[in-house]
């Protein structure tokens, strides 16, 4: 049995919010900036040379004697392929084994090409006994082809996330919300179909917020459940677009009451047969209706 199996729903994520992880001094300010979970980037936002100072900074601050952060905090590991990225894995579950109030949730993986890489770290984190999760970042083509068996390829996976500006390069398309709208479809069907969150790449433009608010409308409606922003300034507008109108929220309510009233049998609301499909919805729209309120 892993570690995970007993764990908790979490709950639902709207903003991932990144910070190089060879700034330290940007830490704290980055889950005190309202985002609901950090990524510490220990891969493209550190140079080659910094990747063991980084490293070792992550760890000291993760560890360190009552750090209180409350949100979930993962770490982008370097490519797990490579020796940095296994020395980052295992460094980080030894820093858990010895502190297992440590402030990390997870640990983030880039350039997954193959349900392999998922389960590997998965192995490691089961024989290190550490309660951690997985996030796979798909930006690849060969990652896009094999999205569906790398969304269930462990219980760890928290979620998957769509890499857009490596997918162009594979490509060899423009980094544009048409060129890759199919790879993020794929990514959206795989993380619904293994019922895990689908998480959008950073906008990166900061100057244009009205293509920043225009994008997230397209990706949330695509099906992605949450974005990731690079700077702080980026969070409001995410849990704006996902915070439900009161008469969406009032609708959802209605809907699981009817579903509670019908007790497991036919449940009805204004003449319409309520169904499961329906309820999902309905309890998603009240989670982050939830998560807004300051209640989640």
């Amino acid at each position: 049995m892993s570690s995970t199996d007993t764990a908790p729903e979490p709950p639902p994520i709207r903003s991932w919010l990144f910070v190089p992880g060879s700034r330290s001094e940007r830490f704290a300010k980055a889950y005190a900036s309202g985002a609901d979970a950090v990524i510490i980037d220990l891969e493209d936002a550190v140079a080659p040379d910094a990747k063991d100072s980084a490293r070792d900074a992550v760890v000291s601050f993760m560890s360190a004697e009552g750090l209180q952060v409350g949100i979930p905090i993962y770490v982008r590991l370097n490519d797990i392929r490579s020796l940095n990225g296994i020395r980052d894995l295992l460094a980080i579950c030894d820093a858990v084994r010895a502190n297992p109030g440590a402030a990390v949730a997870g640990v983030m993986l880039p350039k997954v090409s193959c349900a392999e890489d998922v389960t590997l770290v998965a192995q490691i984190m089961d024989d290190a006994n550490v309660p951690l999760r997985i996030g796979a970042l798909l930006e690849t083509v060969a990652g896009i082809e094999r999205a569906a068996t790398i969304a269930k390829a462990s219980p760890r996976l928290r979620f998957v996330m769509f890499g857009g500006a490596d997918m162009a390069l594979d490509l060899r398309v423009p980094m544009e919300w048409e060129p890759l709208l199919a790879a993020r479809t794929d990514v959206v069907r795989a993380a619904a179909s293994a019922k895990i969150d689908a998480l959008d790449m950073p906008w990166i433009d900061l100057e244009d917020k009205e293509g920043y608010v225009h994008e997230m409308e397209r990706s949330f409606s695509l099906g992605f459940t949450s974005r990731a922003a690079i700077h702080p300034s980026q969070i409001a507008a995410i849990h704006a677009a996902l915070t439900p109108s009161a008469a969406e929220t009032a609708g959802a309510r209605d809907v699981m009451t009817a579903w509670e009233n019908g007790a497991g049998g036919v449940a009805m609301l204004n003449g319409k047969l309520i169904e499961k499909p329906l309820v999902a919805q309905a309890g998603r729209i009240l989670s982050l209706a939830e998560r807004a309120a300051g209640k989640g």
